[in-house]
């Protein structure tokens, strides 16, 4: 998050500048490897705190054709078949879109003279005797390349972490282990059909959503429900994390002090009246936590609100348990926005139902 934003500032001070453009790309490109690795390992290690919602497949992969289409390079063509009937799936959106993301770029590597990869979405009825048992109503989304192929040896190793074909340096092994352990996570399954010299077929399976239709999420709301502004008290014990916050906060128009744990928070609510709003780390050294701090906020100053902000599923779901607003990290300033507004709004009904 710290490097993410100064690349983020570099880039916007030294836009136009050509010298700086190389470098800077490179940067940019690695932050990108980087945060994809840290999704994988966080995703073996259930550390990624998970966002489920309800996904509309065709939108889903309509984004997925414009997120890909530059990483494929001009060798590749890509085929994308999804049925306008396919129905939604309950799943967190970053790693359904990660998982999308392993496949086309294992698919592109097994080209690298090109060729074509197919993706096809579409519903299916599973009576228990394919994949696992699974019985029910599945989505099924299909990667099929026509590459190099599979040795079929290596076919019953290719979901396991750390496994790969590819050249050192070229692959983490944590690709199709990420793809497989998504889709375990959801209900469902992934199977792998492959043949050298004739390509390789990855399928996933997840099972269709029971949650109403109409809970899609749509894409960002249209207008802001509460203006994002004012006065914040950041409690943040990380000092480049606290700055990179500032930067995020600064930026879609706040004016930023920082607490350096919830003692010292506390303290400065208590003798210095007139915040809009708290936004706080949960893990902090000293005698109160993050989730004590909102609590303590709800009991003292009840209008005041309060988001919390974590990268740890224990704590996220912890303070999802006690009602208090959390938004996992990392997160950009769009993202920030958004949950600053949300918790606003909730604070300001519930200042009217209170009424």
């Amino acid at each position: 998050m710290v490097v993410s934003t100064s690349t983020m500032l570099l880039r916007r001070r030294l836009a136009g500048r050509e010298d700086v453009e190389q470098p800077l790309g490179a940067l940019e490109r690695s932050l990108e490897a980087g945060k994809r690795l840290t999704r994988q390992l966080l995703a073996f290690s259930r550390k990624q705190p998970l966002r489920p919602e309800v996904l509309d497949v065709p939108a889903q992969m309509n984004e997925f054709l414009e997120l890909v289409r530059a990483s494929l390079g001009s060798r590749i063509v890509l085929q994308l078949d999804v049925d306008p009937a396919t129905k939604p799936v309950y799943a967190d959106e970053g790693e359904f879109e990660l998982a999308t993301l392993n496949l086309a770029i294992n698919a592109r590597d097994a080209m690298p003279e090109g060729g074509t990869l197919s993706v096809h979405a579409r519903n299916v009825q599973l009576d228990g005797s394919g994949p696992k048992g699974l019985r029910g109503e599945f989505v099924a989304i299909t990667f099929e390349d026509t590459g190099q192929g599979i040795p079929e040896a290596n076919l019953r190793h290719v979901f396991e972490p750390f496994f790969t074909t590819k050249a050192p340096g070229r692959g983490t092994g944590l690709g199709l282990a990420q793809v497989y352990g998504f889709c375990e996570e959801v209900g469902g399954t992934a199977t792998v059909e492959s043949e050298l010299g004739r390509g390789t077929k990855v399928t996933l399976f997840l099972p269709v959503s029971e949650r109403p239709y109409a809970h899609i999420a749509a894409g960002k709301p249209e207008a802001a429900p509460a203006r994002t502004s004012g006065r914040v008290l950041l409690v943040e014990d990380n000092p480049e994390v606290a700055q990179a916050t500032r930067v995020l906060l600064e930026q879609i128009g706040c004016t930023v002090e920082i607490a350096s744990n919830a003692d010292e928070a506390m303290v400065r609510i208590d003798n210095q009246p007139g915040w809009d709003i708290v936004v706080s780390d949960v893990l902090m050294p000293g005698r109160a936590s993050g989730i004590t701090l909102a609590k303590w906020l709800h009991t003292h100053y009840p209008d005041l609100p309060v988001l919390l902000v974590t990268g740890y599923t224990a704590q996220l779901e912890q303070a999802k348990s006690e009602g208090l607003h959390v938004l996992a990290k990392p997160f950009d300033a769009e993202g920030l926005r958004e949950a600053m507004d949300e918790v606003r709004e909730r604070a300001r009904r519930q200042a009217v139902h209170d009424i």
